[in-house]
């Protein structure tokens, strides 16, 4: 990622030798306020300036995405809980998946899987219509359903899945995606909806930089989930946020 940074002139005046004003610049987003060390030396003075980085703005409100996320793994036993990707995560034939989504601004989630037979799935939102309507904002969402589980099959490979979120709707990627479910045996469409994803995620990147925290999962789901793990990651951050998860397939 580039980070470009805007330069502001400050105009500091010491009372030294010349008792001369300077001109210096420092990067936008820095601590104005600057320590300042004058060194005397036997060939002259010099001027030596340290600065901390600014703690971070908060996130413009019209713009703010907030919201939770987990995935739920059941093993062959019927134990379950929520899926760490900080590590590598391997499931196998048998296991079951679900996925867990609870906005808490108006924001717009897609989740999308690119199997390991590379096979794209449209997983949330559950219709081509659903954001015709207003965001539940605290409605939480649970993929399949609180009674299904995606299933592990005999097909070994990577499973991807691709999370959006966006404070403005993705037109294009809804358009592709009921082209998709309407036809869903042409694979020219599925690869172009493929492509207009990646090429969001490339084009809006992140805006910011996102804030991710453990959060205990709503009490409902918990039940539903009849695991010790309950806890859901919460996602703060602006504009657009998108995130890869693999699951290696056994």
């Amino acid at each position: 990622m580039l980070i470009t940074r805007e330069f502001s002139y400050i105009q500091l005046c010491l009372e030294y030798s010349g008792g001369k004003c300077f001109t210096v610049s420092v990067p936008g987003g820095y601590v104005r306020s600057l320590r300042i060390l004058l060194l005397s030396a036997f060939a002259g003075s010099f001027l030596v300036l340290a600065y901390a980085p600014a703690a971070s703005k908060p996130f413009a409100a019209d713009n703010l995405l907030q919201f939770k996320w987990a995935f739920i793994h059941r093993d062959q036993d019927g134990k379950t809980k929520t899926v760490d990707f900080k590590d590598k995560v391997v499931m196998r034939k048998g296991d079951g998946l679900r996925v867990y989504l609870e906005p808490l601004s108006g924001v717009y989630l897609y989740l999308y899987m690119f199997d390991s037979q590379k096979q794209l799935r449209c997983i949330f939102p559950s219709s081509p219509d659903f954001y015709e309507k207003k965001i539940e904002v605290g409605h939480s969402y649970l993929l399949p359903s609180d009674e299904k589980w995606f299933i592990m099959d005999e097909q070994a490979g990577t499973e991807n899945f691709f999370l959006l979120a966006s404070s403005t709707r993705l037109v294009d990627i809804e358009n592709l995606t009921k082209k998709m479910i309407a036809v869903p045996g042409d694979a020219e469409i599925k690869a172009r909806l493929l492509d207009e994803i990646k090429t969001v995620r490339r084009s809006k990147g992140d805006f910011s930089t996102p804030v991710e925290k453990g959060v205990p999962i709503a009490g409902t789901v918990i039940a539903v989930t009849r695991g010790p793990s309950s806890e859901a990651t919460m996602i703060e951050a602006s504009v657009f946020y998108s995130k890869t998860l693999r699951i290696i397939h056994e």
